[in-house]
């Protein structure tokens, strides 16, 4: 909340420096700005329903980036700072409406673009403003450069607010965005760009450009849904993380593509005495803790971390470039979140009960919890290799060794695996399946 506010603060004076020094604004900038203020409305109509849903489905603790970057990269390039903050404002304002995003955080991500955009105003101010007709190589040059700093400035401060507002360390690809968003990010620089060169030769083009734009967007999120589907069918419908066969193919990616020094670390969670669940409140009331299992999974793992079902009440996560001490710090986390946790579900008579985690002891009107309502814990096994040694089956072997003991010393604990010890003799271990039963 602090940096949110700095970066606010910040932002705001810069604004504010830039319009007071401003340049007088003749009429010809005024017309600019409503063309690039149509052309950006037209997209945001054009692409609103669609954008809303994607929104609603990745949530706010993700980098999310669209088109709408395309008009602002334009306005900096032709307008004097006054009006391209207009024109972003206008932007963000009608994104608001379908932003479902906190106020704090679409107020600090305004700020960013504000000061991202600002900053690169001053550069070309200080540069000279570029030729657009037959355009010499260094001012090709120059536009792209403040483009991509346009882009880089506004990536560097949303990315440091995941940093610092993330439970666990924060992996690349959640601070910065995915390979997918990055080059999403440069195609709306880049068209940027093209729209600015369009609006200044040819003015008539950039509604058509806005056009253009939303079959672009419905494109590009029609093939995510795609993926998203493809995703889905790998994905267990009872918890949300990764089914047997969804794990299994994004794990031997990441091991085909972890470099020999680097840490990757295995969690084997497996629920204590799950069976006692099922057999005194019934299979629904089980289905209900797994699911809040699940969701415990995914939100205290990272992006690039892989969460995954291992049938029954056992769960897999892998975490790429982790070491053994990070792994633990993660494995602790989750199991003081089931520890701790509240399910709310139905007896085998269908009256509404809580099951809470064993180290529970009041509910949320400071009652005391009677014992038999605290029924969850997990028991967890860590096991972290390098690159050069990990292969999912010695992975899965040594984590389930750490899981076993964690059992055996008492349950509700979290375990490191010794990778220089013998796990199972040599040929139990090539009989061994991937998947192997776990005690509850």
């Amino acid at each position: 909340m602090v940096y949110a506010l700095a970066v606010e603060a910040v932002a705001a004076v810069a604004v504010g420096v830039a319009v007071w020094r401003h340049p007088p604004v003749s009429g010809q900038d005024w017309a600019m700005a409503g063309l690039l203020s149509v052309g950006a409305t037209v997209y945001l109509v054009g692409t609103r329903r669609q954008e809303e849903r994607r929104r609603a489905d990745r949530g706010y603790n993700r980098v999310l980036i669209d088109l709408g970057g395309v008009w602002s990269v334009a306005a900096i390039m032709l307008l004097p700072t006054m009006l391209v903050v207009g024109v972003i404002l206008v932007l963000r304002l009608q994104r608001w409406f379908v932003a479902r995003r906190p106020a704090y955080r679409f107020g600090h991500s305004t700020a960013s673009i504000l000061l991202a955009a600002t900053l690169c105003r001053a550069v070309l101010d200080w540069a000279g403003p570029p030729t657009w007709s037959n355009p010499p190589l260094a001012h090709i040059a120059l536009v792209c450069a403040v483009g991509a700093l346009y882009s880089l400035v506004q990536a560097a401060v949303v990315g440091l607010a995941i940093v610092l507002a993330s439970p666990t360390r924060p992996t690349w690809g959640m601070a910065m965005g995915t390979r997918r968003d990055n080059l999403e990010a440069a195609l709306g620089t880049g068209v940027g760009l093209l729209t600015a060169l369009t609006a200044k030769t040819a003015p008539v083009f950039v509604v058509l450009i806005a056009v253009l734009l939303v079959a672009l967007a419905r494109i590009l999120r029609d093939n995510e849904e795609l993926r998203q589907d493809a995703l889905d069918s790998r994905r267990d419908h009872k918890t949300g993380v990764l089914n047997p066969q969804g794990w299994t193919e994004q794990t031997q990616r990441v091991l085909r593509r972890a470099r020999p020094d680097t840490p990757i670390a295995l969690l084997a969670l497996d629920l204590d005495h799950f069976k006692r669940v099922n057999d005194t409140w019934g299979h629904p009331a089980g289905d209900a803790v797994l699911r809040v299992v699940g969701a415990v999974l995914q939100s205290l793992t990272r992006l690039d971390d892989i969460a995954a079902r291992d049938g029954g009440e056992e769960f897999l996560v892998l975490c790429p470039n982790t070491t053994a001490s990070e792994a633990v710090e993660v494995a602790e986390r989750i199991r003081a979140a089931i520890a701790t946790v509240q399910v709310q579900t139905t007896d085998k008579r269908g009256q509404e009960i809580s099951l809470w985690g064993r180290q529970a002891q009041h509910d949320e009107d400071g009652n005391p919890i009677p014992s038999r309502q605290r029924v969850l814990s997990a028991s967890i096994g860590v096991v972290a290799l390098t690159g050069r040694e990990a292969t999912l089956r010695r992975l899965h072997q040594h984590a389930d060794a750490a899981l076993y003991t964690a059992k055996d010393n008492g349950r509700n604990r979290v375990e490191v695996a010794s990778p220089a010890a013998p796990v199972v003799p040599a040929q139990t271990a090539v009989a061994a399946p991937v998947y192997a039963a776990r005690r509850s």
